[in-house]
């Protein structure tokens, strides 16, 4: 260990506190110079124990000083005073160069440099811009990274030799790792990776035939694949397929394909061929007398040029016999001929498409029907021809001047016919059509005009004809689908009609039947009170009402109210035009009768709500009293004479009695 000493000397002239001592003198003496002839030194060293470079790995690092002799220090980053450092350990954390200087009194000395370097710390790790995965023949680029460092590339856990760049291209399938910093405390080892180098797709193309062929012909060129692999061929160094495994060729020149391995992506160049193609002759047809004619007729095709064997074809089906350069042809098709010259190359025509023009339709209809009857001597019929450019219309043989629309119109019988011109000029006349005349059928409704049907009650309607043998009725213009006889049942109100048709298809409608359905409501009785006559009933309706007791009509009981004068059941009826109602429910009625000193007493009405009445008491002042149905007393009074009224209005509904002095009784009940 080096020591540095520093001499220095003081005069110390005489001060306080010194006394004797003042003119002594003090030397800092270095151990190599000469001991200096005085009478005080002071040895002074400092020395940092750490030797140089001190490296930290991310981390701070302790440097620590051995002072002689001193009783202060002072530590120095590029020697420049580091504020409290001033112990003998000294924590770096920045990279520099450290020295110590030790004070003794005016003395000092300072210690050898110490460079300290903090290296940040290593995360070495390999990047795969591209993948891990290469063609053969190409490489994988491999690309450190974990900070600035020196790097070493390793193959297989050994070194490759000069393999120092931060970047490393890769050629063989294997492990490889990276180290940075490898001599340094700091080293850092990446992960390994692993690197796939994959095989070229190996591909040869075959021909499915002769490498030879006529033009217009073709030859396939098949691949014989050996794994995933996918074909881009090339004709002339020019792409023209991509995706089949398969190529048809019909051209002469070059052909190669691109194999592909769909899985890992390598392509390789196959094989080439190369084909051959003979020439064809250049041969035509064209048509004498044209290409298009009316059913019928025919025309002529030739072949223009062309040597060697002709055969001809109609829409790609050969024509039986037809080997000479001329055809006559009476059906509509394409036509072309084949002809083969020596050395087996077949030449073919253009295509000439025949057409065989068609004649017009000409069948007539009558209303959108074949039939043709005049119904009666106003009826008109209207005769539709078939689309046409022109019209000519016959009646009985003899053109009808002026008639040249698609459309006749016929108020006479007799024989029609048109003649046709369709646009390709094709002309045809239609079959004859007969017209005849005959008169129409008659029909009358039973019953007619507006018929008043009751509510719950079935209309019974016949249609009344001289000739029909087909009806179709309507009940308010809407045709009844399943009403095709001579009559009709209905209880629903409407318009009807029906419309009937003779054995040659002439018709006529009725005149209508309307029906109007009428309901009356069901009276009901009320009660109207006592009177002088006995007890009042009442319906609404203010007539045509028939009362009805115990179910027999009462004979002129006609108005909106009757007396009943005996006891019994009630019913009444409303009638409105021809319609009854329904019966009403009914009114009972009770009158009571009591014997009483040889003569009959009446009591009625029962059962009452207001007033009940005591007819036959032959004299006044005679006592009656009235119980309730548990025996109480709730009312008392006196007759009045021959007819008594007794106001009950106050009492509760129930049943009650009524006594008389001589111990008769009758029954009653009030109703509320």
């Amino acid at each position: 260990m080096k020591r540095v000493y520093l001499l220095c000397a003081l005069c110390l002239s005489a001060a306080v506190g010194f006394g004797r001592q003042a003119n002594r003198e003090l030397f800092c003496v270095l151990p190599f110079s000469p001991k200096a002839e005085t009478s005080s030194s002071i040895e002074v060293a400092v020395t940092i124990d750490q030797q140089s470079p001190v490296i930290g790995c991310g981390t701070a690092v302790t440097l620590t000083a051995s002072v002689t002799g001193a009783a202060e220090l002072s530590w120095l980053r590029n020697g420049e005073y580091i504020d409290g450092a001033t112990t003998n350990t000294f924590v770096a954390n920045q990279s520099g160069t450290y020295t110590v200087i030790a004070v003794a009194l005016t003395c000092q000395a300072q210690s050898q440099p110490v460079e300290v370097i903090i290296e940040s710390p290593l995360n070495a790790s390999i990047l795969l811009p591209s993948g891990n995965t290469a063609c053969e023949g190409e490489s994988v680029e491999l690309q450190a990274t974990g900070g600035n460092a020196q790097w070493q590339w390793y193959f297989e856990g050994i070194a490759i030799p000069g393999a120092t760049n931060q970047n490393y291209l890769a050629e063989a399938p294997g492990s490889y790792g990276v180290v940075g910093n490898e001599s340094s405390l700091c080293a850092s080892t990446s992960s390994l990776v692993q690197v796939v180098i994959n095989p070229l797709p190996e591909v040869t193309l075959v021909w499915d035939g002769s490498p030879t062929i006529c033009a217009d012909e073709s030859i396939v060129i098949a691949a014989s694949l050996s794994g995933a692999e996918e074909l881009e061929w090339y004709y002339n160094g020019a792409s023209v397929l991509i995706g089949e495994t398969t190529f048809a060729a019909s051209l002469g020149g070059e052909y190669y394909a691109i194999a592909t391995n769909v899985l890992t992506g390598c392509s390789s160049e196959t094989n080439s061929l190369t084909l051959e193609v003979l020439p064809v002759q250049n041969i035509a047809i064209a048509a004498i007398g044209g290409t298009s004619f009316c059913q019928g007729q025919s025309t002529v095709l030739e072949l223009i040029n062309g040597s060697g064997s002709v055969q001809w074809q109609a829409s790609g089906i050969n024509v039986e016999g037809a080997t000479g350069s001329v055809l006559h042809v009476s059906s509509e098709a394409t036509y072309s001929a084949i002809v083969t010259d020596e050395n087996g190359c077949a030449s073919y025509s253009n295509n000439v498409l025949v057409e065989v023009l068609p004649l017009p339709t000409t069948a007539l209809s009558i209303d959108g029907s074949a039939s043709a009857v005049l119904c009666g001597n106003d009826d008109e019929l209207l005769a539709q021809a078939e689309v046409g450019d022109v019209y000519v219309w016959y009646a009985s043989g003899e053109v009808l001047p002026g008639e040249v629309s698609s459309t006749l119109l016929i108020n006479e019988p007799g024989e029609y016919a048109v003649q046709l011109t369709n646009e390709f000029g094709c002309v045809a006349v239609s079959e004859p059509l007969f017209v005849e005349q005959y008169g129409l059928p008659q029909v009358m409704l039973e019953p007619s005009g507006t018929v008043t049907l009751c509510e719950g009650q079935t209309l019974y309607i016949e249609a009344v004809s001289n000739a029909a043998n087909q009806f179709e009725w309507y009940a308010d213009g809407v045709l009844l689908s399943e009403e095709f006889n001579g009559y009709l049942e209905t209880s629903e109100a409407g318009e009807y009609t029906v419309r009937v048709f003779d054995e040659s298809g002439c018709d006529v409608m009725s005149t209508p039947a309307n029906v109007q359905l009428l309901s009356v409501d069901t009276p009901v009785i009320t009660d109207g009170g006592i009177t002088d006559d006995g007890q009042l009933l009442m319906v609404a309706s203010a007539s045509g009402n028939q009362w009805y007791f115990n179910g027999e009509a009462i004979n002129g009981a006609t108005q909106s109210t009757y007396v009943a004068t005996a006891s019994g059941a009630y019913t009444v009826i409303s009638i409105e035009d021809v319609c009854e109602s329904a019966l009403s429910e009914a009114f009972e009625v009770v009158i009571s009768s009591i014997e009483e000193y040889g003569e009959t007493l009446l009591v009625y009405p029962n059962p009452c709500t207001d007033i009940l009445v005591i007819e036959g008491m032959s004299f006044q002042g005679l006592p009656f009293t009235v119980y309730d149905a548990a025996g109480r007393i709730v009312l008392q009074g006196l007759a009045a004479g021959a007819r008594t009224q007794i106001d009950v209005h106050e009492l509760h509904a129930g049943m009650y009695r009524l006594v008389l002095p001589g111990g008769e009784r009758v029954t009653f009940s009030v109703v509320r």
